[in-house]
C-alpha cells in the first residue's frame, strides 16, 4: 500500500474514499452506479493506492487482507462457484492450502486470460445445473460467494480423481486429496445426515458404490487403529 502523501484532483480522492468506505472489493459496474468510471479507477491503480485483483474489480489493500479478498473479487467478476480443493479447504475437509483457487464457470463462458488476475486461478467449465445443485452461498468480505456443499465437494473430488473410471471426466484431483477429504467428512458432524447427503448426491452421479467401498475401508482402518 502506498503511504506517500496524496496530491490528487478531488475526483480521485472522492473515488478513493468511496471505495475505502465500502470496506470490500467493488466491481466497475457498482462504481459506475456511483458516477465513478474505469479511467478514474485505472488512475488509482496506477497510483498504488488501489489494487485490481480481478479485471473490473477494485479494492483498497490492507495489511489484514488474505485469500478471502481474492475469492470475493473473483465472485464479483465472474459467474463462479468455488469447487474441488478450494471448497474442501473452505469446509475444513483438507489441510491442503487452496493456494490456487478452483473455480467453476459456465461451460459456454470464455476462460479469462491469466493477465486478468493478480494471482493464478484454475477455471473449470461446468453446465448450469452443476453450478446450482448442492451449492451454498456465503458472505465473504461483504460479497456473496458460492461454494459447493461439503457432500457435493466429496463427490466432485471422487469423480475427478483417477479412482473414478467414468469416461469423459478429466482427472484434476489427486487420489490422496480425495481420500483425505472423505476421511475428514466421515469423522465429523452428524454422521447420519452427512451420510444421507453424501449418498443422495453420489447416487445422482452414479458413483455411490465406488465412494461407499472406499469409505468402508477408511472406517475399518480407523476402527482398527483406535483399538490399539
Amino acid at each position: 500500500m502506498n503511504n506517500e502523501p496524496r496530491y490528487w484532483h478531488p475526483y480521485l480522492e472522492k473515488a478513493y474514499q468511496h471505495l475505502r468506505a465500502a470496506g470490500r472489493p467493488m466491481s466497475a459496474v457498482e462504481l459506475a452506479s456511483s458516477g465513478i468510471n474505469r479511467t478514474t479507477m485505472s488512475q488509482l491503480v496506477a497510483s498504488g493506492y488501489v489494487d485490481r485483483p480481478v479485471r473490473g474489480v477494485y479494492h483498497v489493500p490492507s495489511p489484514d487482507d488474505d485469500q478471502r479478498v481474492f475469492w470475493a473479487a473473483i465472485s464479483l467478476g465472474y459467474d463462479s462457484v468455488f469447487c474441488f480443493t478450494s471448497a474442501a479447504s473452505f469446509h475444513g475437509l483438507t489441510e491442503e492450502g487452496a493456494g490456487i483457487p478452483d473455480v467453476a464457470v459456465p461451460e459456454d463462458a470464455r476462460i479469462p486470460a491469466r493477465s486478468s488476475f493478480e494471482s493464478r486461478v484454475r477455471f473449470h467449465s461446468w453446465p448450469a445445473a452443476a453450478r446450482v445443485d448442492d451449492v451454498e452461498s456465503y458472505e465473504i468480505q461483504g460479497v456473496e460467494v458460492r461454494v459447493t456443499s461439503p457432500a457435493r465437494t466429496v463427490v466432485d473430488m471422487y469423480r475427478h480423481s483417477t479412482l473414478n473410471r467414468e469416461r469423459g471426466i478429466k482427472p484434476v484431483v489427486m487420489d490422496t486429496a480425495f481420500i483425505d477429504c472423505l476421511s475428514r467428512y466421515s469423522s465429523e458432524g452428524d454422521q447420519n445426515s452427512r451420510s444421507r447427503a453424501l449418498r443422495r448426491i453420489a447416487e445422482v452421479h452414479g458413483c455411490w458404490e465406488g465412494i461407499s467401498a472406499i469409505s468402508t475401508v477408511i472406517t475399518a482402518t480407523r476402527d482398527r487403529l483406535m483399538s490399539f
